[in-house]
C-alpha cells in the first residue's frame, strides 16, 4: 500500500509530461495569435506583420496579427499573460515593457513574472520629425526654439510612459527645455496628429516615420541612437549635441508563462530563421529595422538588464511617467 501511494504520483507525473511533449511536438495544429500593443500603421506593424508572415511559411500554419492598443502595452500585456500558456496566443512587445516594469505599472497581472520572454527580434532607433513646413532643421535650432518659449512646444508619443515619451523627457532633462507632451494610441495616430497640425513635433520610430520623411510630408530632425543610422545617413543623431544622449525601441516575443519549454523553443527557432531570412531583410532593413535574436534566457536577461536602467534614469531624473 506505501509502495503504490509513491507510485501513483510519479505514474501521475510521467503520463503529464508525455502528454505535454506531444502536444508540444505537434505544435502547431492551429493559427497563432500574434498580439501587437499599438495601432494599426505603427512601428510595430510591419516587422509584425513580416515575422508573422515568415511564422505562417515556417510553421505551416496562419499567424493572425491582431491589435490591442492602449496604456502603453498594459492592455496587451494582460491579454497576452492571461491567455492559455500553449503557444497560441505571443505577444510582440517593445521597450514599453521594461519601462512598465521599471516604473511598477498598477496591474492585475504580474509583469516579470506571468509573462515568458521567447527571442529579441529586432530593435529601431527613435527620430525627430516635424512638418516640412517647420523652419528647425537640427537638433540645435530646435533646442534654442524650445528653450525661447518654454511650454510653448508639443511633442506627441505613442503613449505615456512609451519610449517615445521617455525620448522627450530626456531631451527636456539634458537640454534645460520644456517641452508639452501628448500621448496618442500609438506612432500612426501621433503622426497624423502632427500632420494635422496639433502637435509640433513627434518623436517617431524610423521605420513609422520613414515613409513620410521620404515622401517630403516631414522632417528628419535627428536620430535618438548613438550614431547616425543608415537610412537616414544625412541626419544627426541627438548625441552629436547633446553628448550621452540616446535611446532606442526593442522588440520581443512573449508569451504566457507557463507555456511549455518545447514550444518557446519551436518559437525561438522559427523566430530565428524568419529574422536571418533574406525575404525579410530585404523588406524591412531599409526601413530601419535591425534584426537580432538568441536564446530565450538571453532574451530575458536583456529585459531584466533595461528595467534596470530606466528604473535608475526615472529616479534620478526625478521623470514622472504619470
Amino acid at each position: 500500500m506505501n509502495l503504490l501511494r509513491v507510485l501513483i504520483p510519479i505514474i501521475a507525473m510521467f503520463l503529464a509530461g508525455t502528454a505535454v511533449s506531444k502536444d508540444a511536438g505537434s505544435y502547431p495544429t492551429r493559427p497563432i495569435s500574434l498580439v501587437v500593443p499599438f495601432a494599426p500603421g505603427g512601428g510595430s506593424d510591419p516587422l509584425a506583420r513580416g515575422i508573422g508572415e515568415r511564422l505562417g511559411h515556417l510553421m505551416g500554419q496562419p499567424v493572425v496579427v491582431e491589435y490591442k492598443p492602449g496604456a502603453n502595452a498594459l492592455i496587451a500585456e494582460g491579454f497576452t499573460a492571461r491567455a492559455a500558456p500553449d503557444g497560441y496566443t505571443v505577444l510582440l512587445d517593445t521597450t514599453a515593457l521594461a519601462l512598465n516594469r521599471a516604473r511598477k505599472a498598477n496591474t492585475s497581472f504580474d509583469l516579470a513574472n506571468d509573462l515568458t520572454p521567447i527571442i529579441m527580434p529586432a530593435w529601431a532607433p527613435h527620430v525627430i520629425v516635424v512638418r516640412a513646413a517647420s523652419p528647425h532643421a537640427d537638433t540645435n535650432s530646435l533646442i534654442q526654439a524650445m528653450r525661447a518659449e518654454p511650454g510653448k512646444f508639443t511633442y506627441g508619443s505613442f503613449g505615456t510612459g512609451s519610449t517615445s515619451h521617455l525620448a522627450g523627457v530626456l531631451l527636456d532633462s539634458m537640454a534645460g527645455t520644456k517641452s508639452i507632451h501628448v500621448p496618442y494610441r500609438g506612432g500612426a495616430p501621433a503622426i497624423q496628429a502632427l500632420l494635422a497640425g496639433d502637435i509640433d513635433m513627434v518623436f517617431g520610430t524610423v521605420p513609422l516615420a520613414m515613409p513620410f520623411i521620404k515622401s517630403g510630408q516631414l522632417k528628419a530632425v535627428a536620430v535618438t541612437s548613438g550614431e547616425r543610422v543608415p537610412e537616414l545617413p544625412d541626419t544627426p543623431a541627438v548625441a552629436e549635441t547633446l553628448a550621452g544622449y540616446e535611446i532606442n525601441l526593442w522588440w520581443a516575443l512573449l508569451a504566457p508563462s507557463g507555456t511549455p519549454r518545447t514550444v518557446v523553443e519551436a518559437l525561438n527557432a522559427a523566430v530565428t530563421q524568419a529574422v536571418r531570412s533574406k525575404e525579410l531583410s530585404q523588406r524591412l532593413a531599409p526601413q530601419g529595422y535591425n534584426f537580432t535574436d538568441g536564446s530565450p534566457e538571453e532574451a530575458a536577461r536583456f529585459i531584466e538588464s533595461e528595467e534596470k536602467k530606466w528604473g535608475r534614469l526615472i529616479q534620478e531624473a526625478g521623470i514622472k511617467l504619470d
